[in-house]
């Protein structure tokens, strides 16, 4: 289980940075914007139909399999992350609400990328 455990944090890992930079490479911008879509599909479309709006599939995942309790999160897991960064406050939401700006800024650079 340690391994599993590990290739989620791995998973996950690549997943912000993608989100975080991929736009930035010309020839991968569309993969970008579908990488957004895959997000923001994962937040809004399937999380209400799960009843846990704005929630990670592969969060979610990860905790289904005992993986998430034992790697110290309950929450997000950019809560869990802000905290093993150094994070010391106890806001969740405002660390939610910053993902979701940078998220939608990212999101933006792309689109006008993809269409300039």
């Amino acid at each position: 289980m340690y391994f599993i455990n590990g290739v989620f944090h791995v998973l996950h890992i690549v997943i912000i940075l993608s989100s975080l930079f991929l736009y930035l490479i010309d020839d991968l911008i569309a993969v970008h914007l579908m990488l957004q879509a895959t997000i923001l599909t994962s937040w809004l479309i399937i999380g209400p139909m799960i009843k846990k709006p704005g929630v990670c599939l592969l969060t979610e995942l990860q905790k289904k399999l005992g993986l998430g309790g034992s790697s110290g999160f309950t929450d997000s897991y950019m809560v869990f992350l802000s905290k093993k960064l150094g994070y010391k406050g106890n806001d969740a939401k405002k660390i939610e609400l910053i993902t979701f700006s940078v998220f939608s800024v990212c999101t933006a650079l792309s689109l006008f990328r993809y269409l300039y």
